[in-house]
């Protein structure tokens, strides 16, 4: 058990106060929006946003929970959702103004309920044996396939992409297109992506490999520490500050504080990662804190 020294200096070393703090008031002015504009749940835009912030405040603290207790890989494999929720929400700003957005938030919404019936199915046929049920299920499956003349195998259709890394690569190209060299920003993040990724996963790095252990040692140490949580922090910090940032800014809601404050953590977190930042002022010049998005 983690004594109460060990958790005051999480708290002090990684700033998580301050990141508990953001976090709390983006959900407030989340809430805050939520009631002035007595919004109602619908398929839409707005709403796709708003499930978005919350997915993302939730994860965040997880995210925060996990790094106060010691548990840096986990804080990383969890900061991948953030970085997913980030691709989301920068490719549908490129398409808001083309004609076929309107089909992919439609499609967006499609695919929860092509989701909630294919686990439906599995369950009937696998769990219960139930050979009626499962048949119902996919002829309602069936149904909802021929509405979007049954474009939905990949986890990304909604958005007319063979899968995650089809979005990336949209999400980069669109971003060369605009500023040379501004894929490199997200190119960044996509690197911690992996990282997070050999956290997750069970093989044989993802097994053996830890944050802010001495990998070399020949042991095997499954104790909470104090000194990995700087990767995932950053990353996490990266990821929220835009989605903030673009969520705000598509809701009308003042977001230069949040702006401001998550860029300050997260030239402190690179620093934690990468040395003093005065020494490698280089390379932080070219790091995705200092890009605009």
């Amino acid at each position: 058990m983690r004594s109460k020294e060990f958790f005051s200096e999480c708290v002090n070393k990684w700033r998580l106060d301050e990141l508990t703090q953001i976090i709390d008031r983006f959900e407030s002015d989340m809430a805050y929006y939520v009631k002035v504009n007595h919004v109602q749940t619908a398929q839409n835009y707005p709403n796709m946003l708003l499930f978005t912030a919350s997915k993302s405040i939730l994860t965040f603290r997880e995210v925060v929970t996990l790094c106060l207790n010691g548990y840096s890989d986990g804080a990383l494999s969890l900061t991948r959702n953030l970085y997913e929720q980030l691709i989301t929400l920068m490719f549908l700003e490129f398409k808001e103004n083309k004609s076929d957005f309107p089909s992919i938030i439609e499609n967006y919404f499609i695919d929860h309920d092509i989701c909630r019936l294919k686990a439906l199915k599995y369950e009937a046929e696998y769990c219960f044996d139930n050979e009626e049920m499962k048949d119902k299920i996919e002829n309602q499956l069936k149904q909802i396939k021929q509405t979007v003349n049954n474009k939905c195998s990949q986890d990304y259709w909604w958005a007319g992409k063979n899968g995650f890394k089809d979005m990336v690569d949209t999400v980069m190209n669109s971003l060369e297109e605009k500023v040379a060299g501004a894929s490199k920003t997200i190119a960044k993040l996509h690197l911690l992506y992996k990282r997070a990724c050999v956290s997750i996963h069970a093989s044989s790095m993802g097994n053996s490999v830890r944050l802010g252990i001495d990998n070399s040692l020949p042991i095997i140490d499954t104790s909470p520490n104090l000194n990995g949580q700087a990767i995932p922090l950053y990353f996490a910090a990266s990821t929220f500050r835009y989605i903030c940032c673009k969520i705000c800014s598509k809701l009308n809601i003042a977001y230069n504080k949040y702006d401001n404050e998550l860029i300050a953590l997260e030239k402190y977190y690179y620093g934690k990662c990468f040395g003093d930042l005065n020494s490698i002022k280089k390379e932080n010049d070219r790091c995705p804190i200092n890009q605009q998005q």
